[in-house]
């Protein structure tokens, strides 16, 4: 896993900055928080009282311009009380798939929420930067 302040990052997939309302559920209740940044193998989920770690939960992500939300499954990575710098704490959250087929189309969805909120040439910069980043 990723070091959460970007020294020797190691993440797999491309990160943007993208809030998204989020909900899932904690011990009998749904609750409702947004992501600091999502990527297609996970989300930091910007919360007061985060899970434990190893805490599986249902997520549904209500991104604009859809039907309705996006839902998979999430397991906390790791979590955070607040940090000085960023005032902000959380939990990493690693995206969990039943099968291929349901993560490339999760995949496909967040990459395509990707183009959409940063327009076509940030999007294309943006995967240039990452992909450049995997040859260093």
């Amino acid at each position: 896993m990723s070091s959460r302040d970007g020294s020797n990052d190691r993440r797999n997939h491309p990160r943007s900055d993208l809030k998204i309302k989020v909900r899932y559920s904690s011990v009998n209740k749904f609750l409702s928080e947004y992501t600091s940044n999502i990527s297609q193998g996970g989300a930091f989920v910007a919360t007061k009282k985060p899970l434990p770690v190893g805490t599986r939960m249902l997520i549904e992500m209500e991104v604009p311009g859809l039907d309705g939300p996006i839902e998979v499954i999430g397991e906390v990575r790791w979590n955070t009380d607040v940090q000085p710098r960023t005032e902000t704490s959380g939990m990493g959250i690693a995206f969990v798939y039943r099968s291929e087929d349901e993560k490339r189309e999760f995949e496909k969805k967040v990459l395509e929420l990707f183009r959409r909120e940063l327009g076509e040439y940030a999007y294309q910069k943006f995967l240039e930067m990452f992909h450049n980043k995997d040859s260093e």
